[in-house]
C-alpha cells in the first residue's frame, strides 16, 4: 500500500528532510502538512521548502504553517515560494515572515491558495496560477498597512474569494473576476468597504461582508444575479446602521436572502432602550436565520455604564434560528422574546428578570447571561429538544425551580447563594454547580490512570462549604439537588473551608443521600492547600455527631475517592477507614497534602495494607509497598 499522506509536527526542518529521502520512491502524496513551531532559522525553512518542492510527484495538497521562533527577524526575512508544479492546493500560515513568491515558473495545477500573512508582489504570483479558481488572503486586523491588491490583476477562472483585513485597490479586482461566484470580505476597523465606482459582478450569488459598509444599495445593484447575502455591520454610526437596515429590507423584500445578519451597536452614540427596541422592529422586518449583536465600546467613556433594559418588541422574527445579543443589552423578558421566535434553535442573551419563564419546542441551546445585581426567585424552562444550557445566577434561600428537559446532554449551571444557607446544621452553601465534562484530560495521576481519564462524557456536582457562625432557617439539600437540571452525576466535588474542620460527619450524611448513592463513581474532598490554622470549639457541630466514627453507608457506585488538602488529622485516617468499609467497588485512593502535613505516613501505610486491593496514590513523594500501593512519605 502506498503512503497518501505525510504530517509532520514538532520536528526540525533537518529531520523533515531527511524523512523526505526516505520517502522518495513513494507513490504520489495526496497531502503534505508541515508545522514548524520552534528550533528553525528562516535559511531552514527554505531549505525545506525546496526539498518539499522536488518531491517527484508533488503532493496534491501542501499546507505549511510558519511560527516566530526567534526574537522577531524584521520584514526583511522573507519564506521564499517555490514552484509546486503539481500541486492542486496550497495553504500557507506565516503571520511573522513575509512570502516571496518564486521568480519564475508556474502553478499549473493550482485551483486553490490559501495565504494567512503578507505575500511581496501578490500580482506575480496569482498571474502563475492560471487554473486558480479558489483565493483566500487573510491579514492580521492590527496591522494598519493594507495589503495592495494588484490593480490590473486578471484571474479569469476565479469562482471564490476570501478577504479578511485591510486591502487596497478592492474595487479593481471586483471589475476583473468577471466568473466570481461567492466573495467574503471582512474589513478591520481601519478600513470602508464600498462599491467599485462602475461595473458589475454578473455572476456574484453568494456575498458575505463584515466591516464598516457604505452605500450597501448601489453595491446590491452592482450584483444583478446575488441571491444570499450574509451582513455584518461594524464601525459604524447609529444613523448609517438604520439607512443600511432600510436597504436591507427593501432588498429581502425583492427576494434576496438574509441568512445571517450582525450588528456592532455603537454605544457612543448613547444608545437608549427606544432605539434599541426601534432596530429590534426593523431586524424583524428582514427576518434573518441569525441575529448576532456585538458590543463597541470606541469612543465611550469608560465611566459610564452602558447596560440598558430592552422591552421586547410585539413584531415576530418569524425565521430567526440563531440569536446572539450583547452582553450590554439586557432583554427584561427572556420569556417573551424566544415565544415570538417560534423557529429559535440558539439563544444567547441577558436578562434583567429575576422570573424566567421560558417554554419553547425548538430551542436546543440556551446560553442565559444574568446581572450580577440581579437576584432570581423562579424559573420555569420547559425545553423538549433542549440539549446544551449555560446559566449562572444569584439567589437567596428557596426558590421556585421547574426545568424540563429531557434529552438535556451538556449543562453549566451554577447558583450562587446570597444569603446565610445552611445546610447539615452550621455549613453555609455557598454555591452549587453542576457541569458536564467531555473528557477530562487534565487529570495528572501516578500510576494508574483516574476514572475521570476513562469516563464518557460526565456530570459534575460541586459544592463550596464554609462555616457560619450565625444560625438561620436551614435549606433541605436534597431539594435543592432535585432543582438542578440534572441529577445523574458521577462526580461529587465538596470544596471546604476553613481546612481544620471535621468533615467526616458531612461526607456520611452527603454519601447517605439517594441521589449521591446512587451515582456518585467518584468522591473528591478540597480543602485549601494552605490555610492558618484554626482550633475547633471543644463543641463545634462540625464533629457531630460524635458517633459518626462508628456508624456505616453502603456506597454500591463508589470507585474512586480523591482528597486535596490532607493535613494528617485523625478525623481524616478515620474518614478514609470508613469509606474503605463501606464501598465494595472502591479501587483508587488519591491523597495529596497540604502544605501544612503534619500526619504520619505509617497510618496510611498501615491503612493500606489492610485493603490490598485498593490502590494509594499521592502527588508528592512516593514509596511503593509490598501490597503495590504507593503512599505519601513524610
Amino acid at each position: 500500500m502506498g503512503l497518501t499522506d505525510l504530517t509532520f509536527r514538532g520536528l526540525k526542518p533537518s529531520r523533515i528532510q531527511a524523512l523526505f529521502r526516505r520517502f522518495a520512491a513513494s507513490p504520489q502524496v495526496s497531502t503534505l502538512d508541515i508545522d514548524i513551531s520552534s528550533g528553525h532559522t528562516i535559511a531552514d525553512a527554505n531549505s525545506l521548502l525546496r526539498a518539499a518542492a522536488q518531491l517527484s510527484p508533488s503532493p496534491g495538497q501542501l499546507c505549511l504553517t510558519f511560527q516566530e521562533s526567534y526574537p522577531y527577524l524584521g520584514y526583511s526575512d522573507c519564506i521564499h515560494l517555490p514552484c509546486f508544479h503539481g500541486t492542486s492546493s496550497i495553504e500557507i500560515h506565516s503571520l511573522h515572515f513575509d512570502v516571496r513568491p518564486p521568480q519564475t515558473g508556474e502553478f499549473t495545477a493550482l485551483e486553490s491558495l490559501s495565504v494567512a500573512g503578507k505575500v511581496l508582489n501578490l500580482g506575480s504570483l496569482l498571474n502563475r496560477c492560471p487554473c486558480l479558481r479558489v483565493l483566500s488572503l487573510s491579514y492580521p486586523e492590527m496591522h494598519p498597512i493594507p495589503i495592495t491588491l494588484p490593480p490590473a490583476l486578471e484571474i479569469p477562472k476565479l469562482e471564490k474569494l476570501y478577504l479578511s483585513g485591510k486591502f487596497a485597490n478592492l474595487c479593481s479586482v471586483l471589475n476583473s473576476c468577471q466568473r466570481l461566484r461567492m466573495l467574503c470580505v471582512t474589513q478591520t476597523k481601519f478600513g470602508t468597504i464600498r462599491p467599485p465606482p462602475s461595473g458589475e459582478c454578473p455572476m456574484l450569488e453568494k456575498l458575505s461582508i463584515s466591516g464598516k459598509i457604505t452605500d450597501l444599495d448601489t453595491l446590491l445593484n452592482q450584483c444583478p444575479g446575488l441571491r444570499v447575502l450574509d451582513i455584518t455591520l461594524r464601525g459604524m454610526r447609529l444613523s448609517s446602521i438604520k439607512a443600511e437596515l432600510t436597504v436591507l429590507e427593501m432588498a429581502g423584500q425583492r427576494g434576496l436572502m438574509l441568512p445571517t445578519l450582525g450588528i456592532e451597536i455603537p454605544w457612543r452614540d448613547d444608545i437608549t432602550p427606544r432605539q434599541f427596541a426601534y432596530l429590534l422592529r426593523i431586524v424583524a422586518r428582514i427576518s434573518p436565520r441569525e441575529l448576532v449583536f456585538t458590543d463597541s465600546l470606541e469612543g465611550c467613556n469608560p465611566a459610564r455604564d452602558k447596560k440598558i433594559k430592552v422591552n421586547v418588541p410585539s413584531s415576530e422574527f418569524s425565521r430567526l434560528e440563531r440569536l446572539s445579543l450583547s452582553t450590554l443589552c439586557r432583554i427584561a423578558d427572556i420569556g417573551t422574546l424566544v415565544a415570538r421566535c417560534p423557529c429559535l434553535r440558539v439563544l444567547r442573551a441577558a436578562t434583567t428578570s429575576g422570573k424566567v419563564m421560558l417554554h419553547s419546542s425548538s430551542l436546543q441551546k440556551l446560553d442565559l447571561n444574568t446581572n450580577c445585581d440581579t437576584e432570581f426567585h423562579n424559573i420555569n424552562i420547559a425545553t423538549p429538544v433542549l440539549k446544551e444550557l449555560n446559566m449562572a445566577f444569584r439567589a437567596a434561600g428557596d426558590i421556585g425551580v421547574s426545568i424540563s428537559a429531557p434529552v438535556l446532554e451538556n449543562v453549566s449551571w451554577q447558583r450562587s447563594y446570597t444569603g446565610p444557607a445552611l445546610v447539615f446544621g452550621f455549613w453555609r452553601l455557598g454555591s452549587l454547580r453542576i457541569q458536564t465534562i467531555q473528557r477530562s484530560n487534565d487529570v495528572k495521576t501516578k500510576g494508574m490512570p483516574s476514572l475521570m481519564q476513562l469516563l464518557p462524557p460526565f456530570h459534575v456536582l460541586c459544592l463550596h462549604l464554609s462555616v457560619q457562625k450565625l444560625l438561620d432557617t436551614e435549606l433541605n439539600f436534597a431539594d435543592e439537588v432535585e432543582k438542578l437540571p440534572v441529577t445523574n452525576f458521577s462526580v461529587l466535588e465538596i470544596n471546604i473551608q476553613p481546612a481544620w474542620h471535621v468533615y467526616g460527619a458531612l461526607m456520611l450524611r452527603l454519601l447517605r443521600m439517594h441521589r449521591v448513592c446512587a451515582s456518585t463513581k467518584i468522591l473528591k474532598v478540597v480543602m485549601p492547600r494552605w490555610s492558618m490554622k484554626e482550633a475547633c470549639l471543644q463543641n463545634c457541630p462540625c464533629d457531630k455527631p460524635k458517633k459518626w466514627r462508628s456508624q456505616s453507608i453502603f456506597s454500591t457506585c463508589l470507585e474512586e475517592v480523591e482528597i486535596h488538602g490532607f493535613n494528617g488529622q485523625d478525623h481524616e485516617y478515620d474518614f478514609i477507614r470508613i469509606i474503605l468499609a463501606c464501598s465494595p467497588k472502591l479501587g483508587r485512593v488519591s491523597v495529596e497534602p497540604s502544605d501544612a502535613f503534619k500526619g504520619c505516613t505509617t497510618v496510611l501505610s498501615n491503612i493500606s495494607m489492610d485493603n490490598p486491593s485498593v490502590k494509594f496514590y499521592s502527588s508528592n513523594c512516593l514509596v511503593t509497598l509490598a501490597s503495590g500501593a504507593m503512599l505519601l512519605d513524610g
